[in-house]
Order: C-alpha cells, then sequence, then structure tokens
C-alpha cells in the first residue's frame, strides 16, 4: 500500500466514530454524554495485507475480544455505522438519512481524499460486503446530496498575480488567465511573494473548494508552494511566456509601500 494511502485508514476510523457518535445518542435520548472511553474503545489496527488487489486486512482492538467490530455486550454501535457507511456509499448517497446525520456526512470529505480517478475502496466485512466501490466520483455524489460545494485535493500550477501580507494568502493566475485565490501556512507565504517579485512560475498542492458543476472555487489551504521546476506550467497563462514587463509590474505594484522599503533596507544592508 502506498504511503500517501495510509491516511485513508484513520480517515474511515473517523467516520465510523462519527456515526456511532450519532446512534448512541439516537438510542441514549436521555443521556446527555457518551460513555467515557467510547472513542478510544474504537481501536482499529491494519494486521495485514491479503492476497489481491490491495486488500487491508483491519481488525479491530478490543479488551474483550480479537474480532472485527465484535462485542458481547449491548449493542455493537460501532459494528452498526460501519454498515450504515457501506449502505451510504451503496446508495451514493440516497439512504435517507436522518437529520441528526448531517455532520457526520461531512466525515466524507476526508474518506477518499487521496484517490486518483483510476482508483477505489471496496469495504467488506464478514457480515456484508459493499456492492459498489467507493471513488471519487461517489464521494463527491454523496457530499452534493447535502451540500452545495465539496473539497478535493489539487495540484495547481500558475503564476503568482497578487499577495496579501495581512492574511497570507495570494492570487494564483493559471492556465486561461483564470485567478484563484489560495490560502496557505506562513511558511511558504515569503515563497510566493519571492516568485511575484521574480515573476516565477509556481506548483501548489492542497486543498481546492468546488462548486455542484466541479468548478474550483479557491483553495482554502495549500499545504505545498514550491517553484515549478519540472516545467509543468511552462506556458500557463495565454498571453506567452515568460510573462510580460507590464504584467510583471502590475504584480509589484500590488505590493504594499512597506514590502519595498523592507527591500530597500535589506540591499543597503548587503552594500
Amino acid at each position: 500500500m502506498p504511503l500517501e494511502a495510509l491516511p485513508e485508514l484513520a480517515a474511515y476510523r473517523d467516520l465510523v466514530l462519527a456515526f456511532a457518535r450519532i446512534l448512541f445518542k439516537k438510542q441514549n435520548p436521555d443521556r446527555q454524554r457518551l460513555p467515557k472511553g467510547f472513542d478510544e474503545s474504537l481501536g482499529l489496527m491494519l494486521e495485514g495485507m491479503e492476497a489481491g488487489s490491495l486488500v487491508a486486512s483491519i481488525a479491530r482492538k478490543s479488551p474483550s475480544s480479537d474480532l472485527l467490530f465484535e462485542n458481547e455486550v449491548g449493542p455493537d454501535y460501532f459494528a452498526k455505522a460501519r454498515d450504515l457507511i457501506t449502505e451510504i456509499i451503496d446508495s451514493e448517497g440516497e439512504s435517507g438519512l436522518d437529520t441528526e446525520f448531517r455532520d457526520a456526512l461531512g466525515r466524507f470529505t476526508a474518506f477518499g481524499r487521496t484517490l486518483n480517478e483510476d482508483e477505489s475502496i471496496t469495504l467488506a466485512s464478514a457480515e456484508r460486503a459493499g456492492t459498489t466501490p467507493y471513488t471519487r466520483t461517489i464521494r463527491k455524489r454523496i457530499l452534493l446530496r447535502h451540500e452545495t460545494t465539496y473539497e478535493d485535493e489539487i495540484t495547481l500550477v500558475g503564476e503568482v498575480r497578487m499577495a496579501d501580507l495581512d492574511t497570507e494568502g495570494f492570487s494564483l493566475r493559471i492556465a486561461g488567465g483564470r485567478r484563484i485565490n489560495v490560502q496557505t501556512l506562513p511558511l511558504f507565504f515569503p515563497l510566493a511573494i519571492r516568485s511575484l517579485q521574480g515573476a516565477a512560475i509556481v506548483k501548489i498542492r492542497g486543498t481546492g473548494l468546488f462548486d455542484a458543476q466541479g468548478n474550483l472555487l479557491r483553495v482554502p489551504m495549500a499545504t505545498d508552494v514550491s517553484l515549478d521546476e519540472e516545467g509543468e506550467g511552462t506556458c500557463v497563462h495565454d498571453f506567452g511566456c515568460p510573462a510580460a514587463l507590464d504584467l510583471q509590474l502590475d504584480g509589484l505594484l500590488s505590493l504594499p509601500q512597506h514590502w519595498f522599503d523592507g527591500e530597500a533596507s535589506r540591499i543597503r544592508e548587503s552594500q
């Protein structure tokens, strides 16, 4: 299993836990809180890889049993949650869930985020096997059954056109001339500023927010910003490469005055 796929196991556990919490509260309306240690009682372990196309064997670790999702005392809310999740995937989100599950459905945002277009996840247990492979398309449909937007992993190549020092965000011009607003970590913001000054092409990876038609609205968080050293964005805009002088000046003029004052001070110190 590729290392980048391992977060899917953690996301699946969080998904099961979110649904199990709601199932418990529905069954016990007189209780205001979950039992002590409820969350910790769901311990999923990757026991091994079975023969086949990356079949991960996941076992439930509990003091009383080593069997998957088995509970000898009382209702097993985790098992019920597991089966409900499989049902939601099989119905592509049209399972007629109660409104209490609305927040839990948001957990599908994290589950399946690393999948490529040609990849899928099939859930199966001793009690039930899923009939519908969980793909990026199914994930999108489930999220859009209950929301007007959804998040997905993105990789963009473009040119930084404007930066905001207060919000540590910037505008990225991509192919076709469209500008996308990007928020990033403080660690990567200085690189965005330097690329703006030099009209360099950058590559960003992170989370994109899309509408129901699949149009990218903005990037709420870029977890990586780097120079496009592989040359994937040699001509990312429709006005030619390299960027024209007037476009570079537009980017520089968008910087606040104190940025120029700081650069001038550093130049004098270097001399």
